[in-house]
This record gives C-alpha cells, sequence and structure tokens, in this order.
C-alpha cells in the first residue's frame, strides 16, 4: 500500500506493553530517561512563555485599573478643594468685616499701651504721695492726716493692681484677634479672592482713618467712635420684622458694689503683700 494509514490512539494496556517491553533492556531504560529530559526543557520553556504571557496580560489589567483609581481619586481631591473653596469663600467676612478686625485689634493695643502708661504714672504718683506722708510724719504732722495719706496711696496701688489684671486681659484678646486675622489672610492668600468678588475697600467711617495702633493718636474720642460703631452695626434694622419687646425698666449694667467688698476688708499690710 502506497498510503499509510492514519495513527489510531493505542489503549492504556497496549502502551504499558510498550512501556515494560523498552525497559527490560539497559538501553531501553537510557533511551526513555534520555528522552525525558530533552522533551522537559521544550515543555518547560512552552510553560515559562505561557506565564509569561499570562503575566502580561495582568499586569496591563493591574495598570489600567490603578490609572483608572488615580485619576479618580484626582478627580475627587479636585472636588474637595473646589468644595472647601467655596465654603472658605462663603463664610468670608463681608463688607468691612476683616477691617473692623484689624482696627479692633490695633485700638485694643492702643488702649493697653495707653493704659500701662497711665498706670505706671498713677503708681509713681501714689509713691511720692507715701513718701510725703512718711516725711510729714517724721517731722511731726497730724498722725490721722499722714495715715489718711498712707491708706489712700494703699488703695491707688490696690486699684492699679486691678487694672494690670485688666490691661493683661485685654492684651490676651488683641493676640488671639491678630491670631485669627493671620490665619484669615493666609487662607484669602491660598484660596484668592473669589470670582466676581473685589477686596473690602479701606474703612473711611471717622474716627477709624488713623492708626489707631499708636499710642500718640489714640485718644478717648477715638476709642468712643470704635464702641459706638460697633453698636450701631450690631443695632437691629429699623424695617425688621422683628418685633422686640420694649424693656420695662432701663437696668444700668455696672460694677457689683459688692465685688471688692473683700478686698476693702483687707488691712493695708495685707493689701500690699498682695498687689505691690
Amino acid at each position: 500500500m502506497s498510503e499509510s494509514k492514519a495513527l489510531t490512539p493505542i489503549s492504556d494496556a497496549d502502551y504499558e506493553a510498550i512501556e515494560f517491553a523498552v525497559m527490560e533492556t539497559a538501553r531501553g531504560r537510557w533511551f526513555l530517561k534520555e528522552y525525558a529530559q530533552r522533551n522537559r526543557t521544550a515543555d518547560t520553556q512552552m510553560l515559562l512563555a505561557a506565564i509569561e504571557r499570562l503575566e502580561g496580560v495582568v499586569t496591563s489589567e493591574r495598570q489600567t485599573q490603578s490609572m483608572d483609581r488615580l485619576r479618580f481619586d484626582l478627580v475627587e481631591m479636585a472636588k474637595a478643594i473646589t468644595r472647601t473653596k467655596t465654603e472658605i469663600a462663603s463664610i468670608r467676612p463681608s463688607d468691612h468685616a476683616q477691617t473692623d478686625l484689624v482696627v479692633a485689634s490695633e485700638a485694643l493695643d492702643g488702649i493697653v499701651r495707653t493704659t500701662e502708661r497711665a498706670t505706671s504714672e498713677i503708681l509713681e504718683a501714689a509713691e511720692h504721695v507715701q513718701e510725703a506722708a512718711w516725711t510729714l510724719r517724721e517731722e511731726g504732722a497730724h498722725e490721722g492726716l499722714c495715715d489718711e495719706l498712707d491708706r489712700r496711696a494703699t488703695e491707688i496701688y490696690t486699684a492699679c493692681a486691678f487694672q494690670d489684671l485688666t490691661a493683661q486681659r485685654v492684651t490676651k484678646i488683641v493676640h488671639t484677634l491678630r491670631f485669627l486675622e493671620g490665619r484669615l489672610n493666609a487662607m484669602i492668600d491660598i484660596w484668592g479672592t473669589p470670582d466676581g468678588e473685589e477686596a473690602s475697600p479701606a474703612d473711611a467711617r471717622p474716627g477709624l482713618s488713623r492708626d489707631l495702633g499708636t499710642t500718640e493718636s489714640l485718644t478717648q474720642t477715638d476709642v468712643d467712635c470704635v464702641i459706638l460703631d460697633a453698636e450701631e452695626a450690631t443695632a437691629p434694622a429699623p424695617d425688621s420684622d422683628v418685633a422686640f419687646a420694649e424693656p420695662e425698666e432701663a437696668v444700668l449694667i455696672g460694677p457689683n458694689p459688692d465685688a471688692f467688698a473683700d478686698i476693702d476688708a483687707l488691712d493695708t499690710a495685707e493689701k500690699l503683700r498682695r498687689f505691690t
């Protein structure tokens, strides 16, 4: 026959018989071992190539997912920045609020410096009064008059001590205002002025155009202007729909007369020990 028949798969029994026949001799066993080694390399190379192709597919999909995730995160960050910018712009003080913050801090700072200077002058005058009382006492002046002068000087020391505490508290307020001012300016500088909104013009109200932070230019009139303007700014509009009940009787806000009762009860030596 010129044509060869197609090979048909053999059964497991025929395969085992052929394997047994080949492995009966040493040469047959060598052949099988050599055949396995030579074909093992080809199979390994084929397996490695398949693994490499599979790894390439997985890596490309992972990179695509990573890029999509990075793009999504960037979009979310941009949205968060936009929302934050809008919120900061919405809570930004309108009109002259920022200017009022600066003016208030400078005005309070000027008041503190003026108060400190006045307190120092009052203490110096009280010391002179006390020294004069001791001098009069040594020269044989009226004992009751000398005691009265000494007692009044001690009361001045006590009042100045409380004034110094008040100045320290006002100084803390000034520092807080300046801290807030710096943080607000920093946020505004970072985000910029919102579109369609211009910077607040300089405040041209009377009494606020000059530098209130300068001690020499600060007067009681300037302080009164700041207080009156703050009261007018917080007063309700006359055409407001909200009805406010009229107070039955005006109540004067002032210091409690019993606030310093414990201090007044102290003797002169105890007052000097605590407040000087």
